[in-house]
C-alpha cells in the first residue's frame, strides 16, 4: 500500500482502482471494453497498455477482444486485397 502523500505510479493507481471496483480480486470486465475502445479510438497498444496496466502485449491482447463486426470487416478487407492482387 502507498503512504498518504506519496506519489503513486500508474500501476499502483490501477491496483487501487481494481481493488475498489472488484474487492474480491478479479479483473473487471470493464478492462476488456477499455482496451478495445482505446485501440478503436486510435491509441496504440503500447499507450493502452500503460492505462490498463498490462506488462506484456500477449496479455493485453487477451483483453483487447475483437467484436464479431470487427472480425467480419477484417475478412472483407482481406478478400478485397486478395482480389486486387490478382
Amino acid at each position: 500500500m502507498v503512504a498518504v502523500g506519496e506519489k503513486k505510479s500508474v500501476e499502483q493507481r490501477m491496483d487501487l482502482a481494481v481493488a475498489e471496483a472488484d474487492p474480491v480480486g478479479g479483473m473487471p470486465q470493464a478492462f476488456s471494453t477499455a482496451a478495445r475502445d482505446m485501440v478503436a479510438a486510435g491509441a496504440s497498444p503500447h499507450e493502452a497498455m500503460q492505462v490498463t496496466g498490462h506488462r506484456s502485449l500477449a496479455m493485453f491482447e487477451r483483453y483487447n477482444i475483437k467484436t464479431t463486426r470487427e472480425a467480419a470487416k477484417a475478412l472483407v478487407a482481406r478478400e478485397a486485397l486478395l482480389r486486387a492482387q490478382g
